[in-house]
This record gives structure tokens, sequence and C-alpha cells, in this order.
């Protein structure tokens, strides 16, 4: 019974295997015994604990593999089955570390018809053991064997948590999981840069305590009020299979824009066993949409300019040439056209470029520009729909103006 608590209580393997080793020693009388375990790769025992053994016996077991090519615990390891020896001495190959051994048992721990370890008892009384001593270390060996097991298969869910911690912490979104409980099992560092809760606070928590604990801010991050919290944390509870979108703008110094996506974690068997909760941060993604918008909005506004130009060119230009003594009224209206048509082009251009800026790539080719040039160009461009209209278009501009730092083909 202590053993079986000890077996659910601790995944130290050098504690169970001594607890193991005392109740054997303690039940059978032996004078010496050993637990190992069996490196498949090195082909040898590694010594987990040992009892009865001079030192300068064990020493060199420490670092060094028990060897399995001679003696009875080398036949055991190699054919899975045990021994119960009375007379180590007729023995032609016995392998003892005691010169006084007079009986020795030896016992594989198998899983799955796997050899995993050992366990060996000597006395130095003959006869020592008997046929139910034998069957009491078989025992033993089997709960050893559920140890090793355990331990091995905490080792590798542990293992794959860390795998999977590794990955989720290098992922720039936050991601929050929350278990079939509604407890918090899963964060990563964003989370703590969007709350500035660590997440070791937040670890093992429901949504209720830990909000209890570290107030609203937590709620706010995921884009809910406390009077959501109710009705989220029923969520939670009831592994709701809604997968839920949503945007809100979080608070701060700088105000951000975060995306929130919630959708509901299974198993291999498709079963809702939590939900996980996905806060992408879209501040910048948002701020270039819009300024994409602005820029297409700004554009399309900005043809009509010339596009209007090239129209009232072209209508001038027609009836001008009714009457010959107008004919050089009538070329510049049609070069204005043309210089009309080349700003279209040029703005159609700077629709193309759009994928550049977003992509941060927008090239500027800055120079002085005097303010004087770029305002007689708008007059020469609005100039023959003035002429249409019978308006006069002039510029009054200071000569000591400063020019204009800009890049002159986005200007127009």
């Amino acid at each position: 019974e202590e053993i079986g608590r000890e077996l659910t209580s601790t995944l130290d393997l050098e504690r169970i295997f001594n607890l193991l080793l005392q109740r054997a020693m303690g039940t059978t009388g032996a004078t010496a015994g050993l637990f190992a375990l069996y490196d498949e790769k090195e082909q040898g025992l590694r010594l987990i604990t040992h009892q009865g053994y001079p030192e300068e016996t064990v020493a060199s077991y420490r670092d060094d593999l028990w060897p399995l090519a001679h003696g009875i615990i080398g036949r055991v390891v190699r054919t899975g089955e045990p021994a119960l020896v009375p007379n180590v001495q007729e023995e032609p190959d016995p392998g003892s570390r005691r010169p006084d051994t007079v009986a020795q048992i030896v016992v594989p721990i198998v899983k799955e018809k796997r050899v995993l370890g050992v366990v060996c008892l000597e006395s130095n009384r003959s006869q020592g053991f008997s046929k139910d001593d034998l069957h009491f270390v078989s025992h033993l060996a089997e709960m050893a064997a559920i140890a090793i097991e355990n331990a091995r298969l905490f080792q590798q869910v542990r293992e794959g948590r860390d795998n999977l911690q590794a990955i989720v912490d290098s992922i720039h979104e936050g991601i929050l999981v929350f278990d079939r409980e509604g407890r918090i099992v899963l964060v990563n560092p964003t989370i703590e840069a969007l709350s500035g809760i660590p997440p070791e606070q937040l670890l093992g928590n429901t949504l209720e305590e830990s909000v209890t604990r570290h107030g609203p801010r937590l709620l706010e991050m995921l884009g809910y009020s406390l009077e959501e919290l109710d009705r989220l944390s029923a969520q939670l509870h009831s592994l709701s299979e809604e997968v839920e979108k949503h945007s809100f703008i979080l608070a701060g110094t700088i105000p951000r824009e975060i995306e929130r996506t919630a959708t509901p974690v299974r198993n291999r068997q498709g079963e809702v066993i939590g939900r996980i909760m996905l806060l992408r941060d879209v501040t910048e993604e948002r701020h270039l949409a819009r300024m994409r918008q602005d820029l297409t909005n700004m554009i399309i506004h900005d043809i009509r300019s010339p596009l209007t130009a090239v129209v009232g060119g072209i209508e001038l230009a027609t009836d001008v040439l009714q009457d010959e003594g107008e004919v050089e009224l009538a070329l510049n209206a049609l070069a204005m056209a043309t210089e009309s048509s080349n700003q279209i082009l040029h703005l159609v251009n700077s629709l193309l470029d759009i994928s550049r800026l977003e992509a941060g790539q927008m090239p500027l080719h800055l120079a002085p520009c005097p303010i004087a040039d770029l305002a007689h160009a708008v007059l020469e461009q609005m100039w023959p729909l003035a002429e249409r209209n019978e308006i006069t278009l002039q510029a009054d501009i200071p000569s000591d103006l400063p020019p204009a730092h800009a890049d002159r083909e986005l200007i127009h």
C-alpha cells in the first residue's frame, strides 16, 4: 500500500527504487541488492540504487555501465527470464560482486516483453531465497516497470509540452488556451505584453479567479466587459463549438486594434476538450488598409481634373479649328490635352504603386520644388477648362517663398 501511494505521488525513479529495494531486502532477508536500468543503445545497465555492496565495488559503476557479457545478471537481461540461484558457486559464471554471496535472485523488469532493467538480491546464507521470495521480488519488478513507464510517459508529455510552448512563444499573436474546466493551461508572452500579467500568474486559474486577482484588465485584453464575464465563463464550461471572430480597440498609451478569434480545441476523436483564443494586433494592417483606401480615393478624385482638362482641351481645339486664324490656340489646347493625358498615366501608375506602399517599399524621389512652378503647372492644366468657361486664372506667389521638398511626380 505504501509503495502504491509512492507510485502515484512521485515520478522520482531513484526514490521509488530505494523504497522497493528496502522492501525487497527486508522481506527476503537479503544482505545486498540493487536496481539498475537497461541502456539498450549502450548495451549495459545503469546503476540506480544499491545496498550492501562495498563502496569500491560499486564506485566504478556510477559513471560506467554494468556489463552484460557475463554473470547471472547479464544472462537474465539477455533472456528476459528470472533466476533463483540457491548456490552461486555451482554457477559457471556467477558474476557476483560480493565474495561471501551464496544465494542470488535476479528478476528482469519487463514491459511488453521489453527488458527495462533488473533487480538483483544476494544472500550470504545457504538456500537464502525461496520460490516465495522470487514471486515477491517479481511482483516488485512489475511495480518498478509501472514506475519506469510512468516516468517515460511523463517525460514524453513534458517534452511535447515544452516543444509546444516553444512554438507558441515564437508566435507573434497572443494565445490563450482553456481546458474543459475553463482553466488557463497555455499562455504565450504576447498575452503578458498585452495584459501586463505574467503567464505563471494565469496558468491553472479560471477567468473568474484571474479577474478577481488582477482586476478587469485581462477581460479588456480579450475584448470583454465585466458584464460579459458570466456569459464567457458559461461558454468555456459548456465546451461550445462556436467559432467566434470579433474586433475591438484595446485602450492604452497607444490604442491598439485587436482581432480576437475563439475556436474549440478537439482531441483525435473530434471531441471538444477546451477552447483557444487568438489575439492578433491588426493596428498596422488596418491603418495600411485605410491609407490604401484614402490614397485610392485621392487618386480617383485627382484623375477627374486632368481628364476634364483633356476633354476641355480637345473640345476647345475642335471649336477653334473651325476658325483658321486660331490654329495656334488649337495647338496649345492639344498640347495641354497631351500633358493632362500624361498626368492621368502617372495617376494610374500611382494606383499600381499601392501594393509597394503597403509593403513599405514606396520610393520617394525628393527634391526642391519651387512653389511657383507647381502653381503654374496647375494653371496650365486647368487653362482649357477655364478658357471654355471664360474664367481667368492667375498665380500670385511671393518670389522669396522657399521651395517645397517633395516628389514632383507624386505631387502631380
